[in-house]
């Protein structure tokens, strides 16, 4: 493992010499410095964690974000958004105000420094990214899911599987028109899409003579891409950077790979050529040359843009106009680069060119044409027409041709005089207070089944193999307003395989579901697992489970078994009802399961592959209340 992730990792292990003797994939128990929620995760993070009765988050830092854009529509008062700002005050989070960028922009501009090691809540998030690109400044970015990250506002520590790491060893100066995302995306087209779990680590004499805003891109789009993290060694370059948010006194230096390492990859940035690439398949990159000629009618810069990347393409279209049939969108991240953008001159001549700065909105859905963006995650973008992602130059020598071009071919038309001293920006957080009463209107999470109750139950639900995770709690705009009311979305679980589910349930007091094969394969909603345990739901019988759904449903204190012969599961109907004898004490690591069908007068055979922590967290009722069991494992840290 690498120099620098290496120490990373070990400044902040809760059991000394626990990564040495760990394989790759074993977990690593590690205490967080920071904790960062964006709109669509806060909800659920906050509900969970609210309904542990703590006054407040027992960690260093904790950043919430409820809401993006800058303007009047997106700082207008809701009573879900004020609860959400309620509920987060009083865990004691630092309360953003709404930004196009999200936890991301702010993370990076307020928070993100040398040596620390943040989570992000969410397993998901825009375009997968949340708010990597901390990883530019010499720190561990990582994500977990919503219930997990609740457990560390808790007091608990990050499990984390040990990483493998890419050590990516830069040679050469770049070019003027080659920055991070031709770096991302070449790497990607080199390497393909990282394996689960990878951290991707930059280091050479050619990672120092990036500037901090291209390592910010790379960080941000290779994180899109796959990686679990990015990290880049903390130099003089960071310290410059740090020194323009007012912020010099958190840098220190963190050396990364160096001349001896044997790195996994390396690149020559000299040799570097623009890229480009589906932003549904950003593996599949190329360089600018081999494409240029395709029409593009539509181009993105932002929200997750810089400043100097905005300014890049400034430079270009200064004094020029775009070419007809373009349309030209500028989102920016954060007040900070907006106002940085004005104070340089870049956006007004981007405007002038032009463009039509917005304030993180959603390009519209059918319009025609295909899109080329920097900075745009996937499902912002929208419509039915094919995106590709390129740098800021290659994005404004589109707008100059309505096609696909190299960037060196559009020329330079104005050094854009980009501020050196400070960045500008105001201060960015809400100053309010909060109520315990204005907090319990974002706080419906199911109480825990309490220890030692038995398992048995009736059989409410019935499912076929191949039930996807999406079925399991569906969402859209008509259920997203209630990520993270959990009691009302329980009346929706499982709604499109059997509408009477959710009634029955809560008739019957709660009891068990069977299911067939690969049992909540793909996109699984965080609040599925509580929703069930919501139900009362007190274990699911399955052929066999998706990673992510068993995981979700210990988390949730819901027993997950296997059947370990096909027969048992088709004798098994709908409305049996079923005991395990000796219920939560029956369960040991290893040992399986007799599981009576009492309607029936069988046995079933079950087994599962619970380790004695898991064992543990299904006996205290799931992850939370487990626990508030253990002492506090955290780290101090002053807060800006």
């Amino acid at each position: 493992m690498s120099s620098l992730t290496r120490a990373l990792l070990e400044a902040h292990l809760l059991e000394p010499g626990a990564l040495d003797d760990a394989a790759p994939g074993a977990p690593l128990v590690l205490a967080v410095d920071q904790v960062t929620l964006d709109e669509d995760e806060a909800p659920l993070v906050l509900a969970a964690f609210g309904s542990l009765g703590l006054p407040r988050a027992r960690v260093g830092t904790l950043l919430a974000c409820a809401g993006r854009g800058t303007g009047p529509a997106a700082v207008a008062d809701t009573p879900e958004s004020a609860a959400l700002r309620a509920a987060a005050l009083r865990a004691g989070a630092l309360v953003a105000r709404p930004v196009p960028g999200g936890a991301d922009a702010l993370h990076r501009e307020r928070l993100a420094a040398p040596g620390r090691l943040a989570v992000a809540a969410g397993l998901g998030g825009a375009g997968g990214a949340g708010a990597a690109s901390g990883g530019a400044l010499g720190m561990l970015v990582v994500r977990a899911g919503e219930i997990e990250t609740a457990a560390v506002l808790a007091g608990g520590a990050l499990r984390l599987a040990k990483p493998e790491v890419l050590e990516v060893w830069l040679e050469g100066v770049p070019a003027p028109w080659v920055g991070g995302v031709d770096l991302a995306l070449a790497l990607l087209a080199r390497r393909g899409r990282p394996a689960d779990g990878t951290v991707i680590e930059f280091g050479g004499p050619g990672a120092e003579a990036l500037a901090v805003a291209d390592r910010i891109a790379a960080a941000w789009l290779l994180t899109a891409g796959g990686a679990l993290a990015v990290v880049f060694p903390s130099d003089e370059g960071t310290r410059a950077w740090l020194r323009a948010q007012g912020r010099e006194a958190e840098w220190r230096r963190l050396a990364g790979l160096s001349a001896q390492d044997e790195p996994g990859a390396v690149l020559d940035l000299t040799a570097l050529e623009p890229q480009v690439a589906p932003l549904d398949a950003l593996a599949a990159a190329r360089p600018v040359a081999q494409v240029a000629g395709r029409g593009v009618a539509r181009v993105a810069l932002g929200p997750g843009a810089t400043v100097e990347e905005l300014a890049r393409a400034a430079r270009i279209l200064a004094g020029r106009e775009l070419a007809p049939g373009v349309e030209l969108v500028v989102m920016p991240a954060s007040r900070q680069v907006a106002e940085s953008a004005t104070a340089c001159g870049a956006l007004d001549l981007l405007v002038a060119a032009g463009a039509r700065v917005v304030e993180g909105a959603v390009m519209a859905p059918g319009a025609a044409g295909a899109g080329l963006c920097c900075g745009l995650a996937g499902e912002r973008a929208g419509g039915r027409a094919r995106w590709h992602v390129a740098s800021a130059e290659c994005c404004a020598a589109a707008c100059l041709t309505g096609a696909l071009a190299h960037p060196a071919g559009a020329g330079l038309a104005w050094e854009v005089p980009l501020a050196r001293g400070r960045f500008t920006g105001g201060e960015p957080w809400i100053a309010e207070s909060a109520t315990a009463e204005d907090a319990a209107a974002v706080c419906d999470f199911p109480a825990a089944a309490p220890p030692g109750a038995p398992l048995r139950g009736e059989v409410l639900l019935r499912l076929g193999p191949g039930v996807r995770g999406e079925e399991l709690l569906p969402s859209g705009a008509r259920l997203d307003p209630l990520r993270g009311r959990v009691g009302e979305l329980a009346a929706h679980a499982c709604a499109s395989l059997d509408p009477g589910f959710a009634a029955r349930a809560r008739e019957r007091g709660g009891g068990l579901v069977v299911a067939g094969a690969e049992l909540g394969a793909g996109p699984l909603r965080a609040a599925a697992a509580p929703a069930l345990a919501a139900l009362g739901v007190r274990a699911v019988l399955a052929v066999s489970f998706a990673p992510g759904l068993r995981a979700a449903l210990v988390h949730a204190g819901v027993l997950p078994l296997c059947f370990t012969q096909d027969a048992d599961y088709d004798a098994v109907e709908r409305g049996d009802d079923l005991e395990i004898p000796g219920g939560q004490d029956a369960l040991a690591p290893g040992r399986p399961l007799a599981v009576r069908d009492l309607t029936r007068g069988a046995q079933l055979a079950m087994r599962h592959d619970l380790d004695a922590r898991e064992v543990e967290i299904v006996r205290a009722g799931g992850l939370l209340p487990f626990t508030l069991r253990e002492p506090p494992r955290v780290r101090r840290e002053d807060r800006p």
